[in-house]
């Protein structure tokens, strides 16, 4: 089975999970479920594999110029396809791995934080490596590892937020469910 279809299957549970964690209506966790699949995974997925497809075939595209050759590109489905593949680390480490974690990473300190902020870390992370992958297997691209840039901004963030005690998952426990 796919991993976009694991997601497809999986997704849509989610919002009941956290629903029993955070106590809140049916209109609430409906709203959450139409968030989390439209936004999160839908429009962030077509930013994200419009951007990745356009600079693909831009700069990334092998220069061989040759009359025997056919000129190949990436398709835009299969950029999406690469999204949502992807998108699966992201649905496992900030859906399953944080909410079984919601007790310890909602709690206050710099350890806390740490660990709370360290999921959005390899979500992003194991997000851009899965991103590389799909695309390092085209033998019409080069430079592939270009794709692993936004993990470094992950990185950043991550350092950046730690001394602040900038608690990502209560941040984004917030925003859901106040």
């Amino acid at each position: 089975m796919e991993p976009m279809e694991l997601t497809f299957i999986f997704l849509p549970s989610s919002p009941s999970l956290f629903r029993v964690q955070h106590d809140c209506g049916v209109a609430q966790v409906a709203a959450l479920l139409a968030y989390s699949i439209a936004i999160d995974f839908f429009v962030a997925g077509l930013l994200i594999s419009t951007l990745c497809w356009w600079l693909s075939n831009t700069y990334l595209r092998l220069d061989i110029a040759s009359t025997h050759t056919i000129e190949q590109k990436v398709e835009w489905l299969y950029a999406f396809d690469v999204h949502c593949n992807s998108y699966f680390l992201v649905y496992l480490i900030l859906y399953v791995v944080q909410y079984l974690l919601l007790p310890v990473v909602l709690l206050d300190g710099y350890l806390v934080t740490a660990l709370a902020n360290s999921l959005y870390l390899a979500a992003v992370a194991a997000y851009f490596y899965s991103t590389f992958r799909g695309y390092e297997v085209l033998p019409f691209l080069e430079k592939t590892e270009r794709f692993l840039f936004p993990a470094i901004g992950a990185v950043v963030a991550f350092l950046v937020l730690l001394p602040f005690n900038v608690n990502m998952s209560s941040l984004m426990m917030g925003f859901y469910f106040s």
